[in-house]
């Protein structure tokens, strides 16, 4: 098998609508080789129910450092221009995000990836608007793997 990536990602239980939000990415290669320049991409519900009430991005980091990014604003036609370790790549955006939604590229600071290498966890604070809607689900993707994030009230 090559390597392949795999991500995930782990999210609060009930976070609070207008609030700083922490999730985890966690990155791993699952197959049987090396493979090199890892990233992740995350993909944010930023429009929410309204357009205007949804996740927008913070900042990332790994044990403490912070993680070079980089963020695109999607236009709606289905895919996303973005630069990896210096080549310019056109991706499929998943169906699920459009126009104003979020794309952000976690690079990984390693130049490799081995199996049986622990899994990366990086930190990604997001921003929930205090617009959301009580008990309406955002998407949040990395790569195959999909969580709904509910905000809640106090």
């Amino acid at each position: 098998m090559p390597a392949t990536p795999f991500t995930s990602v782990i999210k609060p239980q009930n976070p609070f609508i207008g609030e700083s939000i922490d999730i985890a990415v966690s990155f791993d290669n699952i197959g049987d080789i090396p493979g090199y320049g890892p990233f992740a991409l995350l993909y944010l519900d930023s429009t929410g129910a309204d357009g205007n009430d949804g996740l927008t991005f913070d900042s990332a980091t790994y044990l403490g450092s912070s993680v070079k990014i980089q963020e695109v604003t999607l236009d709606g036609s289905g895919f996303a221009t973005i630069n990896v370790f210096g080549v310019e790549q056109t991706i499929a955006v998943p169906s699920d995000f459009g126009a104003n939604d979020t794309l952000v590229l976690l690079e990984l600071p390693y130049g490799s990836f081995v199996p049986n290498q622990p899994q990366v966890d990086l930190t990604v604070k997001l921003n929930g608007s205090n617009l959301a809607d009580v008990g309406t689900p955002m998407t949040i993707m990395a790569q195959e793997e999909m969580e709904f994030l509910l905000l809640g009230v106090y």
